[in-house]
Formats: structure tokens, C-alpha cells, sequence
């Protein structure tokens, strides 16, 4: 791995492998297709690896361990976000924000 990742790098990935489709998982990621494109790109490259076919229907992962990997990494995804509300309602951290 060339770069760090972060939970948004995280949260990406698995919203595109749940949704089968840059597309469609744009909107929930608050972003248009072709910014969640570039970070899946960015992402690949950092990892030096393809993460999903493309075809004009979608996206697949693809191999079986990127496949077993997604609840794992909801999971991560999930307890990060729910720690950064934690920590933001707690005041402990003021201006922090939950992206």
C-alpha cells in the first residue's frame, strides 16, 4: 500500500460494493458519480489493485475476499462514525464533523 486510508476511503468502497453501481452509490455518499469514481480510482491505486469489474450495468468486486471483506469493513465504517457522534455530542471535540 503506497497510501494511508481513511474511513471515508472505507465508507466508499463498501457503499459501491452494497450498491452494485458507482451510480447509485453516489447519491448516498452525498457525491456525484464521478467524484465517487475518482476516489474508487484513487483507492485502487493506493491498494495497487482492481476492486470491481466495470461494465456499462455496474460494478462486481472482484474476488471473493474483497467480497467477505465489505461487512467487516461496514462494521469499521459504522463504529467510526458512531464514535465521531460521541465525541461531537459530548462537546469533547468542538468543530469536528461527521462526514
Amino acid at each position: 500500500m503506497t497510501s494511508a486510508l481513511n474511513s471515508d476511503d472505507l465508507a466508499c468502497f463498501v457503499c459501491v460494493a452494497n450498491a452494485q453501481s458507482i451510480s447509485r452509490a453516489a447519491p448516498e455518499l452525498g457525491a456525484d458519480q464521478s467524484t465517487v469514481s475518482r476516489q474508487i480510482a484513487r483507492l485502487e491505486a493506493a491498494l495497487d489493485t482492481r476492486l470491481f469489474h466495470r461494465s456499462g450495468r455496474g460494478v462486481v468486486l472482484t474476488t471473493a475476499r474483497n467480497r467477505a471483506v465489505v461487512p467487516e469493513l461496514w462494521d469499521i465504517v459504522q463504529t467510526v462514525r458512531q464514535s465521531v457522534r460521541s465525541i461531537v455530542t459530548s462537546g469533547a471535540w468542538p468543530g469536528a464533523r461527521l462526514v
